[in-house]
C-alpha cells in the first residue's frame, strides 16, 4: 500500500481501499499476500485456512490434495 494511502487510513481520513489491496476471503489489506494456483491474490492465513478446512484428496491417484478456489470454486491443486 503506497505510504501516503497508509497514512490516510491511519488518520481516518476519507478515503476508499483500491479492492485491489483487499484480500477477498477476510475482506482486510493485504499484509502478507500469496498469489494461489486460481492466479487470484489471498492474504496468507486466511487461505491456509480455506486449504485446511476444504482440501481433499485429488482423484484418481489420492497422493496429492486439492482445493476449491475462494472466488471461482473451482478445484485447484
Amino acid at each position: 500500500l503506497p505510504r501516503f494511502l497508509l497514512k490516510m487510513a491511519l488518520n481516518g481520513g476519507d478515503f476508499e481501499c483500491p479492492q485491489v489491496f483487499v484480500c477477498p476471503i477476510s475482506k482486510g489489506l493485504f499484509v502478507d499476500p500469496v498469489v494461489a494456483a486460481d492466479g487470484y491474490s489471498y492474504e496468507r492465513l486466511p487461505l491456509e485456512c480455506v486449504i485446511r478446512e476444504k482440501k481433499r484428496l485429488k482423484e484418481p491417484d489420492r497422493t496429492s490434495y486439492e482445493f476449491p478456489s475462494p472466488i471461482t470454486n473451482a478445484w485447484i491443486p
